[in-house]
């Protein structure tokens, strides 16, 4: 028998077994729902990390804000679910992107979803980024697709009553009470920093004119940003030179 027959029957013993298991020991929802705001509601800046947001343009070429489960949230219900598997690759590094690819497989439901995700590894004047760049866009591309395979397979009704319960723990959190919202703006604009980007450009982005005008959906927005800049969705360019013009904020 060839290696690459045992390798074959070795998996599908192992795959066998883990079906089998997942079978005898079936998930609870309401016991993964409740793990999972466990684990969000340890702390606000647990809970603000769950969703990001991102300026784009609509149809008409209006900047809007669009937003969604992040992949801190992935991470999250990867570890509460159960019965699952995930496995992921880079599946190409081209000259000006990459390519990664994600499986999950519900072991439990017998169900597999394959997604890609590419991203560009080239600036805007189309010059190719260092090894170390497209090093760290190789793993937040994988990231993202494991992300979207798992958003895929799990059902998004619970996706969201998690995130819903995200937000409102990053606001109404004992130790965000204690803060007026200016104090919170002020935190924000701090944490903004790292990416040079500055109070004026926030106010700006927002399409505010000063902190007296800032809101509890601004501030829920700009943690989703600060989310998208830390996962490299989005470069502080996209902040600075844009206007938010949508009446969502």
């Amino acid at each position: 028998m060839s290696n690459e027959i045992q390798i074959v029957n070795t998996l599908r013993d192992e795959l066998d077994v883990a079906v089998t298991t997942a079978k005898a020991y079936p998930r609870n929802v309401e016991a993964f729902l409740n793990e999972a705001k466990s684990q969000v509601s340890l702390s606000p800046e647990i809970a603000r990390s769950m969703w990001y947001s991102l300026p784009r343009k609509d149809a008409s070429g209006k900047t809007i804000a669009i937003e969604g489960p992040s992949i801190r949230l992935a991470e999250v219900v990867l570890s509460c679910w159960g019965n699952i598997r995930i496995q992921s690759r880079i599946k190409e590094i081209g000259d000006t992107y990459v390519v990664a690819e994600a499986i999950a497989f519900d072991m439990e439901k017998n169900i597999a979803i394959c997604k890609e995700a590419r991203r560009r590894i080239v600036n805007r004047e189309g010059l190719r980024y260092s090894e170390d760049m497209i090093q760290q866009t190789a793993q937040a591309t994988t990231s993202i697709a494991i992300r979207n395979a798992l958003f895929t397979i799990i059902p998004k009704v619970y996706i969201e009553d998690i995130l819903k319960f995200a937000k409102d723990i990053a606001m109404v959190h004992p130790k965000e009470k204690k803060k007026s919202l200016q104090e919170r703006f002020a935190e924000a604009v701090e944490k903004f920093k790292r990416f040079n980007i500055s109070k004026e450009n926030i106010l700006k982005h927002l399409n505010i004119k000063n902190e007296n005008e800032f809101t509890e959906k601004h501030l829920q927005y700009l943690w989703g940003v600060y989310n998208s800049l830390d996962a490299g969705d989005i470069k502080p360019d996209d902040v600075i030179n844009t206007i938010i013009e949508d009446n969502l904020l």
